[in-house]
């Protein structure tokens, strides 16, 4: 049902009304009364195309006004808009034009989504005179008073990756190459000076933390001056690929990284956060790691990522074998700069396995820690099979997605990965388990979750809990008798709040109790201690 809205709410039409009567040149704004909701708005996509268009040329409204202000030379480009221009025009600004929606309801229109742009001026309404600007190009305008129609078919699905394209086409940086010149010092002494440096910066303001993640992910954004401000910090782009470099690593692996942690085509990790990536991220870079591994290494480059990244989880921040650690704490004891109790700390945060660091061995080993740390089954490591679809969706929209952002046309026909090897299912959606996969784990659990109903003690191998020698905890026989039930001692010992106050080899006391301070530990008495 169409209501008419309350036109005392909305001053852009109250503004453009006024202007009207004042004889004063109107503002940007809707040029007839909205009748229908906004959710009714909404739902239309050829609603939404024009909004989105009207804001757009807003955009380069107010861009032109800052240009005047400030006396500066500068071109606009509008990207992903859809426009309808005269045929002819003079020299023209934005604010040059009257914005007009094209549809105003009417079905079948032609020109229906689109934001017609006539001269303030100009008397003709003739539709003849009005041409459709391609969505996949640009409307420039120029602060000289040119406007045109871009010539480059930029064929993107998203905005982040047009903005790239655009760039790359239309944005051409000023640089000079450095040269050397011959010149004297103050003193008279010759020297050799440089004249010419690189000049171009440019500067991007986007609250999406992805821009930067894409930006790491092409090289040929590399060594352009780029910054990035989002929100109040500022990165520098070239800054960071170096501090990369000096890491062993890249941007597309960060970039990698982050759609492992999450992203607009990606879920996120149960329970992880984007910050709890990075310190499993520098373990696995000084262990040899590389998440742009090729081949068969890619799964266990992948495995070793998400067992260190578990193991951070639960306090872990060093990988090491047996020999490794008292290698370890011996060192930290000679420089004699810790503490008993930060080496009993350092102690604790060593993860010991006997077999080396990322082999098959290792890799069940952590499993098992995180299993017994565990309550419930969202906290457990991921299966090799299913880390690796998720690595695989990640690796795929960095490669070929977020990596070919600079090329005219990465549509979905062009792009592709609407496969299961690339984790997505065939309309898109992401690929989260097999149905093979789920069966066996339902099969797994039924097998493991025990329960009888015996009417006697549950003593004999008639009943089931028994054969499994496992205790009656959830079954359906009698309380009273059953003989094979854990004591009200045995149920209170790991858990509860229960004390236990014990005196180490060097005198101090110390207590365990849940959420309690730690205590002091003699390393000579505790250097075999693996957790």
């Amino acid at each position: 049902m169409r209501r008419a809205l309350n036109r005392s709410n909305y001053n852009v039409i109250d503004d453009l009304e006024q202007s009207r009567n004042t004889n004063l040149p109107p503002g940007i704004g809707f040029q007839d009364e909205l009748n229908v909701p906004w959710s009714l708005l909404l739902k239309d996509r050829a609603y939404k195309d024009e909004l989105a268009t009207l804001h757009l040329f807003c955009g380069a409204v107010a861009a032109f006004e800052l240009l005047d202000e400030t006396q500066q030379q500068c071109s606009v480009f509008l990207h992903g808009g859809l426009f309808a221009i005269p045929t002819t025009f003079g020299n023209c600004v934005p604010s040059d034009f009257l914005p007009k929606r094209a549809s105003q309801g009417v079905v079948g229109n032609a020109l229906a989504g689109r934001v017609i742009l006539s001269k303030k001026d100009s008397t003709s309404t003739d539709e003849g005179n009005i041409v459709a600007a391609p969505r996949s190009r640009c409307l420039v305008f120029q602060s000289s008073g040119c406007m045109y129609v871009g010539g480059v078919d930029i064929r993107h699905e998203e905005p982040e990756t047009r903005f790239f394209a655009v760039t790359m086409e239309y944005i051409r940086g000023v640089t000079q190459e450095r040269a050397s010149a011959e010149g004297y010092d103050g003193n008279g002494a010759h020297s050799q000076v440089w004249v010419h440096e690189e000049a171009c910066q440019s500067i991007i303001v986007s609250d999406d933390t992805e821009v930067f993640m894409i930006l790491l992910s092409n090289p040929c954004m590399y060594r352009k001056g780029i910054l990035h401000v989002i929100s109040d910090s500022v990165h520098e782009l070239d800054a960071a690929v170096d501090v990369l470099q000096t890491m062993g690593t890249c941007g597309g692996s960060v970039a990698t990284l982050y759609c492992l942690a999450g992203c607009d085509f990606s879920p996120s990790i149960y329970g992880m956060s984007h910050d709890m990536f990075w310190k499993p991220f520098s373990m696995f870079i000084k262990s040899g790691g590389s998440l742009l591994a090729a081949g068969e290494r890619r799964l266990d480059a992948a495995d070793l990522l998400f067992c260190m990244l578990y193991l951070v989880r639960h306090g872990k921040k060093i990988v090491c074998t047996q020999q490794e650690q008292k290698g370890v704490i011996s060192k930290e004891v000679q420089r004699g700069v810790l503490k008993s109790q930060e080496i009993s700390f350092l102690r604790r945060s060593c993860f010991v396995s006997s077999h080396p660091v990322g082999s098959a061995e290792w890799s069940i080993d952590v499993r098992n820690f995180v299993a017994d740390m565990s309550n419930m089954s969202n906290d457990l490591v991921p299966h090799r099979e299913h880390i690796m679809i998720h690595y695989n969706r990640a690796l795929f929209i960095v490669e070929k997605y977020w990596g070919k952002s600079s090329d005219r046309d990465i549509g979905h026909r062009v792009v592709g990965g609407c496969s299961k090897a690339n984790g997505f299912e065939t309309d898109g959606t992401v690929l989260v388990d097999c149905e093979q996969d789920v069966k066996e784990i339902q099969k797994r659990i039924t097998n493991v979750i025990t329960s009888c109903n015996c009417k006697g003690d549950c003593v004999t191998r008639r009943c089931s809990c028994v054969k499994t020698s496992v205790k009656c905890i959830v079954c359906g026989c009698l309380e009273e008798i059953c003989k094979t039930r854990p004591t009200s001692a045995q149920t209170e010992g790991g858990e509860g709040d229960t004390q236990e106050t014990t005196e180490t080899s060097s005198g101090d006391v110390r207590q365990i109790a849940d959420g309690h301070t730690e205590s002091t530990v003699n390393v000579s008495t505790h250097v075999n201690e693996i957790r």
